[in-house]
């Protein structure tokens, strides 16, 4: 099976990281969308829209620098950003695999 790149700017690219790392030969499309279901799921589950808006640059590659620069914050404020990410997709994993 062939992905084919979606642009940085596309709202359809928010799983297209991981989809590109399983969509192999081998690989089978259900587990793809499978995947690309439980990243939404996650991006979903942070309740600010600027911590989605950072998850899904770093999602697509950006770096700390190029996520501040297009939206005009500190490289502080993105590496605390990405802190809280972590922390709330951790919290949200624990929660449904009924850890919590």
């Amino acid at each position: 099976m062939q992905v084919r790149n979606l642009p940085r700017a596309s709202p359809y690219v928010r799983c297209a990281t991981s989809i590109r790392v399983i969509a192999r030969k081998d690989s089978c499309f259900v587990e793809a969308a499978e995947v690309a279901e439980q990243c939404d799921l996650l991006i979903d589950s942070l309740d600010e829209p600027a911590l989605r808006k950072v998850a899904l640059m770093k999602l697509e590659g950006f770096t700390n620098d190029e996520i501040a620069a297009k939206l005009n914050c500190t490289n502080w404020s993105v590496q605390r950003k990405t802190a809280r990410i972590r922390v709330i997709l951790a919290e949200f994993v624990d929660f449904e695999s009924g850890e919590a």
